[in-house]
């Protein structure tokens, strides 16, 4: 293994997409670009998508919202994130997100690991949700109340 990772440049627009339920997501820089420390992605979506409550055992999650907005339930509280906005979702907190109008968000996820998840989702039938949730939870990602 090198010592030292390559760099990688995506210009905009590019990059591994993926349909996760009715998130689109974009991979911008995976587990195996970082030996496995981080995974971002970009999200681009219209108004009403977005996750369900959930919360991860394995990773930490940062949410940017580049341009629009959207509402979150994090631990329990409703916080509405705006262009320019920050929200940091802890490993084992639930969180959720709907976008409140056509928004671009990048998320970053410490370690990677969800990206694998991602491409067994999205290459998937999603219309059986048992069968999405067995994935999550394989990944260490569950539904929350």
């Amino acid at each position: 293994m090198p010592t030292t990772l390559p760099t990688k440049v995506v210009p905009q627009g590019e990059g591994e997409q993926l349909l996760v339920l009715v998130d689109n997501i974009t991979i911008k820089v995976s587990g195996d670009d970082s030996y496995g420390n981080v995974l971002f992605v970009e999200t681009n979506n219209e108004e009403g998508a977005g996750v369900p409550p959930h919360y991860h055992t394995r990773e930490d999650e940062i949410f940017y919202v580049v341009d629009g907005e959207a509402e979150f339930m994090i631990d329990g509280k409703k916080v509405i994130a705006k262009t320019g906005d920050t929200i940091f979702a802890p490993r084992n907190i639930p969180h959720a997100y709907t976008f409140l109008k056509p928004t671009k968000m990048t998320t970053t996820i410490v370690p990677s690991g969800l990206d694998e998840l991602f491409r067994e989702v999205s290459a998937m039938d999603q219309s059986n949700l048992d069968e999405v949730v067995k994935v999550f939870n394989k990944y260490g990602v569950y539904l929350a109340e």
